[in-house]
């Protein structure tokens, strides 16, 4: 799988994500490991939380708080969806 390297510009990229609050964000808060729980208050604030965690999940991104998850909830996630299918 090719490595991924996100950032907050490629949400802006893929067109919908306008009204992303992380858009209104220091986008180092999405990737600092000091600042993962203020990421996910703004995350469950944001009207687009499900998408950004959906395509964070599809894509397989490694790193930083996408829809309110982090790295190690996106694992999980995974190992989930692959185990049951869903």
């Amino acid at each position: 799988m090719a490595e991924h390297k996100p950032t907050i510009d490629l949400l802006a990229e893929v067109g919908i994500w306008d009204d992303a609050l992380c858009q209104q964000s220091d986008p180092e808060i999405w990737f600092d490991p000091k600042t993962v729980d203020l990421a996910k208050e703004i995350c469950d604030e944001c009207p687009l939380r499900l998408q950004c965690a959906r395509y964070a999940i599809d894509n397989e991104i490694e790193h930083g708080v996408w829809g309110g998850m982090s790295e190690q909830d996106r694992v999980q996630a995974i190992k989930t969806i692959k185990r049951t299918g869903r």
